[in-house]
């Protein structure tokens, strides 16, 4: 009766394995290292940035910049086989560029589909005497549309280094601009601040309920003579369908959940197996014992034989 009954164990176990690793399942056909590529320059400088791109399957690739001045690729062609990684350099060059901030992506495209990766590239001017930093509460990192975004800005005097008065009060031009991961301009604004060593301030923005759901950047661009200075972060509006920068389940290595799904998986695997072999230890004790009482109870039967043979 055991004997029958392995089959049906095999496949048992054999199919709480297969599942176990439904969930890992990538759909795409390529793996792209960087979810965002963000570079800050001095006006002239130059700087490469490498990204990876590892293939699900063997083919062609195509690889190029989209909307972003000042970005080149040292290579735009390859292929790749099953399982390989390519490594692609991009260059940064802001010597023909005036200081501000330019937004884009990287495409990369195999047979199959295709991905993009944004970029950010922020180039401040050769003086630099203020730098603003800019700070998107959690709360804000993803909103809803309609709803308002708060974003805290924060700007220093450099030429004080905190131990003496630097410039003094000083009077700052502020703008700001939002960009869609394209290199669009959805909304700007500008203002007057005064800055003595350091000022913090706090704005708003405020957003249509027919917004795009998708990720936005947010740039904070500082003016003061000839210093100008550029400071960015990223912030999502809706449920995006590409998926945003502060959900994992979306990257392309194959997303948080996919990973806490798979660890789900085993355990309910192990869980099962424990169920299923402390089950199927005790009916094989179930068994001995009514197997050990069958021999007792025949034994004892001998026993009374003998004895009223003897008597």
């Amino acid at each position: 009766m055991r004997g029958r009954n392995l089959p049906n164990k095999t496949i048992f176990l054999i199919l709480l394995f297969l599942f176990s690793f439904v969930p890992l399942v990538n759909a795409s056909s390529f793996d792209v290292g960087s979810l965002l590529i963000k570079v800050s320059l001095n006006k002239g400088k130059v700087a490469s940035k490498a990204i990876t791109i590892t293939s699900q399957d063997s083919g062609d690739f195509e690889a190029s910049i989209v909307g972003v001045k000042g970005v080149s690729l040292k290579e735009s062609y390859f292929s790749l086989q099953s399982g390989q990684t390519k490594t692609l350099d991009l260059t940064f060059d802001s010597k023909n560029l005036a200081p501000g901030v330019y937004v884009g992506s990287v495409k990369i495209s195999s047979g199959r589909d295709s991905s993009f990766i944004p970029i950010i590239f922020e180039i401040d001017s050769e003086d630099v005497f203020f730098k603003a930093s800019v700070d998107i509460p959690p709360q804000y990192n993803k909103i809803n549309p309609g709803e308002k975004l708060l974003a805290q800005l924060k700007i220093f005097d450099l030429t004080s280094g905190g131990t003496n008065d630097g410039l003094g009060t000083t009077h700052l031009t502020v703008e700001y601009r939002i960009y869609t991961i394209d290199g669009s301009v959805i909304v700007s604004d500008i203002e007057d601040v005064i800055v003595d060593r350091q000022a913090q301030l706090t704005k708003t923005f405020s957003f249509p309920k027919e917004v795009k759901e998708d990720d936005y950047i947010l740039a904070v661009i500082t003016n003061y003579k000839s210093s100008t200075t550029v400071s960015t972060n990223i912030f999502s509006i809706g449920a995006t369908s590409t998926g945003s920068f502060f959900d994992f389940e979306s990257s392309s290595s194959g997303g948080l959940l996919l990973i806490i799904g798979a660890i789900f998986a085993f355990f309910l695997v192990v869980i099962g197996l424990f169920i299923y072999f402390v089950r199927d230890r005790d009916r094989m004790l179930f068994e001995l014992r009514s197997y050990h009482q069958g021999e007792l109870r025949r034994m004892r039967g001998f026993l009374l034989a003998q004895e009223k043979l003897i008597s």
